[in-house]
């Protein structure tokens, strides 16, 4: 059975006012108002421009993974990191996403793999600064969680003799609320 832990110290990444996690609350927001058929601005669009491994560990002893050991995943999402391009009007973006893993076999068969992935943003068409922040926290995130989940799914099949890694599927807006409340 996979649990899934999000990290508290999600928050200390987002200190200041106007910060992700405002953005998430207006996206969260914006969300429900739309699910009770309110009439919400549409956004033009965010292009992910690509997305790299930026560092990964793997501390591991297990050589096949039994389908009864204990598997546990943690994610942090970190702040995204905006500018604007003056001479296309565009603004770019880049988000990092942490992911730790840990699978306990027993005593002696134990993997830990930490995962960092990074992906490139640009927004698409006439869209505020505002709203591509929205974009980037929500829609951005998810796309590099479902890279990052093939990435380790693969990975982890070739560390292993039999097995391999699939992180749960995550909802991000979820997330957020979770490091809100925590």
């Amino acid at each position: 059975m996979i649990s899934t832990t999000f990290s508290s110290t999600v928050l200390q990444h987002f200190p200041r006012p106007g910060g992700i996690i405002e953005y998430c609350n207006q996206a969260i927001n914006a969300t429900i108002k739309q699910s009770n058929n309110i009439s919400i601005k549409k956004y033009t669009g965010i292009e992910l421009l690509g997305a790299s491994v930026a560092k990964l560990t793997v501390d591991n002893t297990i050589v096949d993974i039994e389908n009864d050991a204990q598997r546990s995943f943690g994610m942090t999402i970190n702040e995204p990191q905006f500018q604007n391009i003056a001479k296309t009007k565009e603004i770019f973006s880049q988000m990092t996403i942490d992911f730790d893993i840990i699978i306990n076999q027993s005593d002696n068969d134990n993997c830990n793999i930490h995962f960092t992935i990074t992906g490139a943003f640009l927004s698409k068409g006439k869209i505020s600064e505002e709203d591509f922040k929205q974009l980037v926290a929500i829609n951005g995130a998810s796309a590099l969680i479902g890279i990052a989940r093939g990435k380790i799914e693969s990975l982890s099949s070739s560390i292993f003799n039999n097995g391999k890694i699939v992180i749960p599927f995550v909802n991000v807006i979820d997330y957020y609320k979770a490091t809100i409340s925590s």
